[in-house]
């Protein structure tokens, strides 16, 4: 679905926003690796109670360095964040 709607939109560039739980983390170095034009930043939730996979993480700033890769524990931290992108 994802990669549907990123080559839908060829003209458009992308925030992915998941979390640390499940698959997001790989599924989101794919779409960033195979659109880097598109795929301006991967922001991942630290959820409460979950061990956080620091190892993914490396590894998706690593395989994807024109893409800001970025973790965050609130959603108010969103703001900030996409401020790096947009006065960059």
């Amino acid at each position: 679905m994802i990669r549907r709607l990123i080559q839908s939109q060829p003209g458009r560039r992308f925030l992915l926003i998941g979390d640390g739980g499940e698959k997001d983390i790989d599924i989101y170095r794919k779409m960033a690796r195979k659109f880097p034009a598109q795929v301006a930043a991967i922001f991942i939730r630290r959820l409460d109670g979950q061990e956080f996979p620091e190892d993914r993480m490396r590894k998706l700033r690593g395989s994807c360095p024109g893409t800001l890769c970025a973790d965050f524990s609130h959603p108010d931290q969103i703001a900030t964040l996409t401020d790096r992108i947009f006065r960059s």
